[in-house]
C-alpha cells in the first residue's frame, strides 16, 4: 500500500492525517513485526507479515495481558456486564462455551 492511499481514505475526518502521522505508525507497525516494508526508504510499499486472524488473535492477547492482568473470563464478562451483547450474542456465546467444554 502507498501512504498517498491511507491520506485519502477517510473523507469524514475533519483534520486531515498528516503523512508525518501516518509514516510513523507505519514505522512503528514494522518495527513490531506487523509490517513488512520493501524498497527505498521514501519509497517503501508495505504488505502485512501475518494474517487478519492472526493478528487479531496476538492482539487479543496482548490486551487481555495490559488490561485483564491475563484473564480470559475477564474479558468476556466485560461486554456481559455492561449490557451490549444481544440476547443472540449472549445465545451464541452460551453455546460456543458448551461446545468446547470436556464432556
Amino acid at each position: 500500500m502507498l501512504i498517498s492511499f491511507f491520506l485519502g481514505c477517510d473523507r469524514s475526518r475533519i483534520k486531515p492525517i498528516l503523512r508525518s502521522t501516518l509514516q510513523t505508525q507505519l514505522y512503528r507497525l514494522e518495527a513490531k513485526g506487523w509490517l513488512r516494508g520493501q524498497g527505498r526508504s521514501h519509497a517503501k510499499h508495505y504488505e502485512a507479515t501475518i494474517t487478519e486472524h492472526d493478528g487479531r488473535a496476538r492482539l487479543l492477547t496482548e490486551l487481555t495481558q495490559r488490561l485483564f492482568g491475563g484473564s480470559g473470563v475477564a474479558v468476556l464478562r466485560c461486554p456481559i456486564n455492561s449490557g451490549t451483547l444481544s440476547d443472540r450474542e449472549l445465545q451464541d456465546l452460551g453455546q460456543t462455551i458448551r461446545d468446547h467444554q470436556h464432556p
